[in-house]
């Protein structure tokens, strides 16, 4: 249906005070294709919305339909900017440059020989930090990529909205999993902190550089920020030794949690204005 055709529906279906706005994207799903338009209060409150489709559309269908669209709008506000964001930063300053300086103390300084293994526990953790922070970025690029691929063509299937779900998942794991990565260097760091005041190894140039580089990576509200982002995720109990296709399954529930808690037949006769929705039980 041209945009025209679907512009003079919605004159015919909008109410009094109302204004509607017509979702770009139609939707195709099990050979056939939809449209949605929007209707909206003056105070900009969503209101009412009506299904376009060439064909009669049962109430259940009406259901599954409306849910993938705003399914759909949710993903289109592009919820991996932020970890994309947080993923291309340069720690060159931080994580890296403490790796390095680890990598030097441990072979000029014999006298770390007793704490090696955390040292090398360290360098270890912060390669996978890395390491999850590049998967980060390569999901989230193939998560704008599907989106840019969407607009392009005005439409999506479900095809596609699984595709978004399963990145989403994937790249809320990953950045889970520097997440834990960190706490496992802050950990590490303790106990290099502990060591090196205990033998006074923080005198010369380079072993002060190290020392004050842990205490940076202790700082307190570097940790209490990262404890608080590690809560975003969900009960840190509940997700210990949780399996990375557990914890995508459980983002994804999370992310349309609300969506499925709003839709129920109440919801679905306020707001979506097709006859087989409006006329049902009539």
């Amino acid at each position: 249906m041209e945009h025209q055709s679907l512009t003079n529906l919605a004159e015919q279906h909008k109410k009094l005070l109302e204004r509607y706005d017509v979702f770009p994207y139609e939707y195709q799903h099990k050979g056939q294709r939809y449209k949605m338009i929007h209707f909206y209060r003056l105070t900009n409150k969503l209101y009412g919305s009506y299904l376009y489709t060439p064909l009669a559309i049962s109430y259940d269908e009406v259901k599954e339909i409306f849910y993938h669209f705003l399914v759909m709008q949710e993903y289109m506000k592009g919820p991996l900017d932020k970890y994309q964001d947080f993923a291309s930063r340069d720690f060159s300053d931080s994580f890296l440059n403490y790796q390095e300086l680890l990598e030097r103390v441990k072979i000029e300084y014999p006298s770390f020989q007793p704490i090696v293994k955390e040292m090398n526990s360290i360098i270890n953790h912060i390669t996978y930090f890395q390491d999850h922070l590049k998967r980060v970025r390569e999901i989230s690029n193939s998560f704008q990529n599907k989106l840019s691929q969407i607009k392009g063509t005005n439409t999506f299937t479900f095809e596609d909205l699984m595709l978004l779900r399963q990145y989403l998942g994937e790249a809320s794991y990953y950045m889970y999993s520097q997440g834990k990565e960190q706490e496992k260097v802050n950990s590490s760091c303790k106990i290099m902190k502990e060591f090196m005041s205990k033998e006074s190894l923080n005198q010369e140039p380079l072993l002060k550089e190290l020392y004050d580089k842990t205490l940076l990576m202790l700082d307190p509200k570097l940790e209490l920020k990262l404890q608080n982002s590690m809560r975003s995720f969900g009960d840190p109990k509940e997700l210990e030794g949780i399996s990375k296709e557990r914890f995508i399954e459980k983002t994804i529930y999370q992310f349309e949690k609300y969506i499925h808690e709003i839709l129920d037949e109440d919801f679905i006769l306020r707001r979506v204005r097709n006859q087989s929705v409006q006329g049902r039980g009539k």
